[in-house]
Formats: C-alpha cells, structure tokens, sequence
C-alpha cells in the first residue's frame, strides 16, 4: 500500500488512472512471472506428489527470494527529490 501512494504521488496531473492501470498491469505481470519461475523450479528439481526430496531448496529459495527483493528499498528514490512533505 504505502508503495501505491508513493506511485500516485509521482504521477502527472490529468494521467492518473493510466497511470494506476499501468501499476496493476505490472504487478500482475510480475505475478505470473512469479506462477511461472515456480512451476519451472520445481520441474527442474524434480518436486511431485511422490518425490519430495527437493522439496527443502524450493522452500529455502521461496524464503530467502523475498529477502532478496528487499534490496531494491536503496533504488527508490528519496523524499526530497519528490518534493513531499514529511509526516511526523
């Protein structure tokens, strides 16, 4: 959510609701592609209802991989350079 305010306040006047299906095209996409890299990893290590050997690395990778994503917090750009004011 706070992501979302963030992006409306950096939208141009008069463009907000492109801008807004624009946001939710992308998180969708970012969705499938999610569906998709899952299903491929547990082709690749060979994950079924029989065979749960692998199972533990596809955990270890659906934990760790949101950590990982966290590292894009230092590409956002900072407060000042959008002009808001701070709430305190």
């Amino acid at each position: 959510m706070p992501l979302m305010v963030l992006a409306c306040q950096m939208c141009p006047k008069q463009v907000e609701s492109t801008f807004y299906a624009l946001v939710m095209a992308v998180i969708n996409l970012g969705y499938l592609i999610s569906y998709w890299i899952g299903g491929l990893l547990t082709i690749w290590f060979n994950v079924s209802s029989e065979n749960f050997s692998n199972f533990w690395i596809l955990i270890v990778i659906s934990c760790a991989w949101p950590l990982l994503t966290l590292l894009y917090l230092l590409v956002l750009p900072k407060e000042s350079r959008l002009g808001l004011k701070s709430v305190q």
